[in-house]
């Protein structure tokens, strides 16, 4: 790699001692993508150390949002899996071992750092991290039951710039980190039963201020119930009333997973051209290739079937432009999205896996929410459909054993909706009754006794096969 790049990791007010990250080239090229671009040929070396200064800062800020989070858990995976889930500062994915890498390697370049006082934004936030792994360090172990606070505002990173503020000269790396950064604890929340995939989505900080201290008991108190989604919610709300339903309906023994992010591309490529256009909030929505992962452990694990909400839009880069700012591109007409959901039903005996493919959509039954579907999209829909029945279906082997699959298309609410509905807010609505158990998915045609009467029983709920999906 030209040296130039390597330069660029080193900040000042940082000691840097050997290769960097061991010499192991691979992870090197995954830190050039990250903190410095893919397009760094095409940059000056000013430029490339900039936007490492931006990035590790905005790494180190990511972390310290989760500083409750690290004392809870006392720094384990899960702190840096939510990190790498939550780190906005790039477009490309940041894996939790690089996370935690990097975050080491750069706070041990700060300790070890003996040279002239610096005070830099990003120094100061690295101090402030240090201080926080050796104040965790000398707490007694973690129980393993989370006790997160929710924080009002000014926020964190508000709160450590006035620590900070006007250094004396005369403070070293080690004094600026002396600083105490307090931690707050409450009861345990989320509830201990939510797995760490689910854990990642609830501990976001956004969604964490929206649902702090709600479980199935607090679902009486219609005073927290999110806004019901529409087409132009952000991906921050639509996390938050996935997150809400799944709070005050999943229990110890429910037999569903709910993937707690809306699903609105297909890959991370995808989702990694739309960084800009969205103001950095298309890393807020999932991929269905992370959908299907999450659904087949679910299943694997013993659940009878997981499902997701998916908000997808179609407009090109080109037709929507860039915006300014994330609320500005969540109300861009253009940027509308549609509405529909994806289960993943596991019926029939281990020893001859079969497997439902449900896809809920309203373009099928609700033809206002198809008529404005098809003004915003056109056909992009169509293509958006079959590529989710063709990965799901590559992506079977992932329960071991192939097994048999049943697909089914469209759906509807056991009960009507206003015509001016859109398709994300009657998808919600459906996805409601899924998990209060309410009766809009008919049996499988697995159990014998009513295998005759079963396409009548689809159809009454408006569903009809999808052919491509149960062919060889």
């Amino acid at each position: 790699m030209p040296i130039r790049f390597s330069q660029a990791l080193k900040q000042p007010g940082f000691f840097y001692h050997g290769a960097a990250f061991g010499g192991n080239t691979d992870v090197t090229e995954a830190v050039y993508n990250i903190f410095i671009g893919t397009d760094r040929q095409q940059i000056s070396p000013d430029v490339a150390r900039e936007r490492v200064n931006q990035r590790v800062k905005s790494l180190f800020e990511t972390c310290l949002g989760y500083r409750d989070l690290y004392v809870a858990v006392r720094g384990s995976d899960l702190f840096w899996k939510t990190v790498a889930v939550n780190y906005l500062g790039s477009s490309d994915d940041l894996g939790w071992e690089h996370a935690r890498m990097l975050v080491h390697f750069y706070a041990r370049a700060r300790q070890t750092y003996i040279g002239p006082p610096v005070h830099t934004g990003l120094t100061q936030t690295v101090d402030i991290f240090i201080r926080l792994g050796e104040e965790t360090s000398q707490m007694a172990q973690s129980s393993g039951q989370l006790n997160l606070a929710v924080r009002s505002q000014p926020t964190d990173i508000n709160e450590m710039s006035r620590a900070l503020s006007n250094p004396s000269p005369s403070n070293t790396a080690r004094s600026v980190a002396s600083i105490i950064v307090p931690v707050l604890s409450t009861a345990a929340w989320p509830p201990f039963y939510f797995g760490e995939k689910d854990l990642v989505f609830l501990v976001y900080k956004p969604v964490r201020q929206a649902l702090h201290g709600i479980t199935p008991a607090a679902a009486a108190d219609s005073s927290r119930l999110p806004a019901r989604p529409h087409k132009r919610s952000s991906a921050i709300d639509l996390r938050v009333f996935l997150g809400y339903i799944s709070l005050t309906m999943y229990n110890i023994g429910s037999p569903w997973a709910l993937y707690l992010a809306p699903v609105a591309f297909l890959d991370n490529p995808t989702r990694q051209k739309w960084y800009f256009h969205t103001a950095k909030q298309s890393k807020m929505f999932g991929t269905l290739d992370q959908f299907l992962e999450y659904s087949w452990s679910s299943i694997l694990a013993g659940k009878d079937l997981a499902l997701g909400m998916l908000t997808p839009w179609f407009a090109s880069q080109a037709q929507l432009g860039t915006v300014g700012g994330s609320a500005a591109w969540a109300e861009h007409d253009m940027a509308a999205r549609t509405g529909m959901a994806l289960v993943l039903r596991k019926t029939g005996p281990p020893d001859r896996p079969r497997v439902q493919v449900v896809l809920f959509d309203p373009w099928k039954n609700y033809p206002p929410a198809a008529n404005e579907a098809a003004r915003l999209h056109g056909q992009a829909i169509f293509g958006f459909r079959e590529a989710v029945i063709d990965r799901v279906k590559a992506s079977t082997s992932a329960l071991g054993q192939a097994p048999t699959l049943e697909g089914w298309w469209g759906g509807r609410l056991s009960y009507g909706v206003a015509d001016d509905a859109d398709s994300v807010g009657i998808t919600a609505l459906w996805i409601d009754e899924i998990l209060q158990g309410v009766d809009v998915l008919p049996p499988s045609r697995a159990i014998p006794e009513i295998e005759r009467d079963e396409e009548k029983r689809w159809s009454d709920r408006g569903f009809e096969r999808i052919p491509s999906l149960e062919e060889d």
